[in-house]
């Protein structure tokens, strides 16, 4: 068999794609970039450049995709870059120019180049044709943390306007749904409209609970910034260095070395909630020692806004009024 014919070179992509996806359904990212390399590794022995390079453009965009999954964002930085060299207006795919962006955006946020991750967003935005509601709401989000991160305090409302009215907008699209289901049903089945009110009214409370609460995250957020900006520098003791130094490279030895500088904090923890995992305990750790939400969204390879959730939950789980500053409730703890 003939490695370099155009028909075995077709055939092996197909596998190997087929593998990936497969994979990829299985949320198994390792074994589904092992076979997009092997894919991209044939795409590379089309014999017609034109068709070579067009694949290439689509093959280093879901490379890219699946290292920025991986959090691997200097491999996701190459690849994002290889793919939109090969750009062309011909090729008509926007899908694939906001997602080269997307991870442009989330690799210079990981760098804290937040001015650079902010044009990278705001440019995705722009693209039409590739957006849903789901994957508009969560650039509103990264866009959100980097005014944030910028101190852009009236760009970061708009933002944070432009999302709720987002959600308000998708609310109502399902009641428009709901109310033409009605109109076909009523006449047949007045149970439609018993049903009708109540999903309305739960959507709306819903609704109602999620604006309210993402506003609650936001002030609870700022409060804490400015809490953490007028404290003193943080210990310079050999115990608090070797503490960060394990938080940095992920040792699991790191929560056995906050015990030795901490030792009743575990049992305060569980004096008050005796329902707190090993995980809150690990989150409320972070929290004792003042690490800020962007640092821990970073150590942990978790989004800012899943951090500022598990901060109000924590909240929630310690009985911590909504007045009382999370940083300082651990502090005077």
């Amino acid at each position: 068999m003939d490695e370099n014919d155009p028909d075995t070179i077709d055939e092996k992509i197909k596998l190997f794609s087929c593998y990936g996806n497969y994979y990829w359904t299985k949320g198994d990212l390792q074994n589904q970039l092992k076979y997009s390399i092997l894919a991209g590794k044939e795409t590379k022995k089309i014999p017609d450049e034109k068709q070579r390079e067009k694949e290439l453009y689509f093959h280093y965009c879901n490379i890219a995709g699946t290292y920025a999954e991986l959090n691997q964002l200097d491999s996701a930085k190459v690849y994002a870059e290889l793919s939109q060299l090969r750009d062309k207006a011909e090729y008509n795919r926007n899908d694939v120019r906001a997602l080269n962006l997307w991870t442009l955006g989330k690799v210079a946020e990981h760098e804290k180049d937040y001015q650079k991750a902010l044009s990278y967003f705001r440019e995705a935005e722009k693209i039409d044709g590739y957006k849903n509601h789901l994957n508009l709401e969560l650039l509103y989000d990264h866009i959100i943390s980097s005014y944030q991160n910028l101190q852009q305090e009236d760009s970061l409302k708009i933002y944070q306007i432009k999302r709720d009215s987002l959600k308000l907008a998708v609310s109502e699209n399902q009641k428009k749904s709901l109310t033409t289901l009605l109109n076909e049903k009523e006449e047949s089945n007045p149970v439609y409209l018993y049903v009708f009110g109540i999903v309305l009214l739960v959507m709306g409370v819903v609704v109602f609970f999620v604006v309210r609460k993402n506003r609650i995250l936001s002030r609870q957020e700022k409060i804490s910034q400015q809490y953490l900006e007028k404290l003193p520098e943080s210990p310079k003791s050999e115990d608090y260095s070797k503490l960060l130094k394990a938080l940095k490279e992920k040792d699991p030895a790191f929560m056995f070395y906050f015990e030795e500088m901490f030792p009743d904090f575990s049992s305060k923890l569980l004096q008050i909630n005796l329902k707190m995992s090993d995980y809150d305990i690990e989150f409320c750790a972070l929290l004792k020692i003042k690490i800020p939400t962007k640092d821990i969204a970073k150590y942990k390879f978790i989004e800012p806004a899943t951090v500022r959730n598990k901060k109000y939950l924590i909240k929630k789980k310690l009985n911590i009024p909504n007045d009382v500053d999370i940083y300082q409730w651990f502090e005077e703890m």
